[in-house]
């Protein structure tokens, strides 16, 4: 779907915008800065020294200022809402953000930029718990499903035939629960592989 974002609406909307804590930047196609909204700061320089400068002098890294010019022209190409999302070292680390472009006019853009490095740390440790839990689990499956193993060999090796009826008894309820348990460890296995499976399609989907 085709977007257009008019510098009339812009105007309109800039009191809603400035009730936002995202950045809103007007840009032209070649990284000018022409106006910028940031309440919450996030930005490089102060918004009123950003103004008349391109990204090429505010510090940007020369790759990051490429893949953004592309977005700048393959916004003002199709008319289609496009997306960044991008990483930048400032002094208290790496901030990881996300940029939304909807063309306003025939050479500028309105790009909505939003720091989402809370949210890319927590799906960090998310992960990593998520590998931690996965690698217990695969070993409490290997070291637990051996034993049992053992078990089940040994009992067969019993002479049933010639056991008294208690101890007959006792040994098939031993071989039932050994099987039980056996079945668990099988089933915790199979679920944490299914799990890791899906930790995969859904970051290939990302």
């Amino acid at each position: 779907m085709s977007v257009l974002f008019s510098k009339k609406k812009l105007r309109d909307l800039d009191v809603l915008l400035r009730l936002i804590p995202d950045i809103v930047i007007l840009m032209d196609r070649n990284g000018i800065y022409l106006d910028v909204i940031a309440n919450t700061g996030g930005t490089l320089l102060p918004p009123k020294q950003l103004i008349g400068k391109s990204l090429f002098e505010i510090g940007i890294p020369k790759p990051l200022v490429d893949y953004f010019l592309d977005k700048i022209r393959m916004t003002l190409a199709t008319n289609e809402i496009q997306y960044a999302e991008y990483e930048f070292p400032k002094q208290d680390g790496i901030h990881w953000h996300e940029a939304r472009l909807i063309k306003c006019g025939k050479n500028e853009v309105v790009a909505i930029v939003r720091d989402i490095t809370k949210i890319k740390l927590a799906e960090e440790k998310l992960r990593d718990r998520n590998k931690r839990l996965t690698e217990i689990a695969r070993l409490n499956s290997h070291e637990i499903r051996r034993p049992t193993a053992s078990i089940l060999g040994l009992i067969s090796l019993f002479d049933k035939k010639n056991m008294s009826t208690e101890n007959l008894e006792i040994l098939e309820r031993l071989e039932v629960c050994t099987c039980e348990l056996d079945k668990v460890i099988a089933k915790t296995a199979k679920k944490t592989h299914l799990s890791e499976l899906e930790c995969s399609k859904k970051k290939n989907k990302k």
